[in-house]
């Protein structure tokens, strides 16, 4: 009987123990995603975003944005401390395709935020043609920004690895442009 007895115990003390803490306190505000971008010196994704509005933030954590069949889905890559407000992320994916990168904050004792709005990197493909003397480019557009917040599209070029030097724009919606006279 007293071992039936101990064992009852330990089963009414251990939830007791759960509601003496709390409830989990409320996950905190989600950052805000500044942009992304790729370091074309070393093939690094760059993501950079605003602190979190709420207190006691630990760390940031960083996913990637995959496309998998017909969903998308956010895998972890990373996570950074509190006053860490930018990343670089070495993958080879990032000179073949675009890449959405998103970030979420979390506190101890807490859920993480909302993962923010996921920003894409804009792919640059070039098509030379030798016997025109010009270079076709094409580039997937920019995903993350409210397309109002820009017009156009600037393409600049460096020669021997010079200044770089605007040579034509394109309308926001324009995603090609030709580089002629070679």
């Amino acid at each position: 009987m007293a071992r039936r007895t101990y064992i009852f115990l330990i089963i009414l003390l251990v939830p007791a123990f759960g509601l003496a803490q709390g409830p989990k306190p409320p996950p905190p505000l989600p950052p805000e995603m500044d942009y992304v971008s790729v370091d074309t010196a070393t093939g690094e994704v760059y993501v950079k975003w605003k602190p979190s509005l709420s207190e006691d933030i630990a760390k940031y954590i960083i996913y990637e944005w995959r496309v998998i069949g017909q969903d998308t889905a956010g895998f972890v890559v990373d996570s950074v401390g509190k006053d860490t407000l930018e990343y670089f992320w070495s993958t080879i994916e990032a000179g073949d395709k675009a890449i959405s990168m998103a970030v979420a904050g979390t506190r101890q004792g807490s859920d993480p935020s909302p993962i923010t709005v996921a920003h894409s990197t804009m792919h640059l493909a070039i098509r030379f043609d030798s016997c025109n003397a010009e270079m076709e480019l094409e580039w997937t557009p920019y995903i993350g920004w409210d397309s109002k917040q820009y017009v156009m599209h600037e393409i600049f070029v460096s020669i021997d690895n010079g200044p770089y030097n605007s040579i034509g724009t394109t309308d926001a919606d324009e995603f090609t442009f030709t580089h002629k006279n070679l």
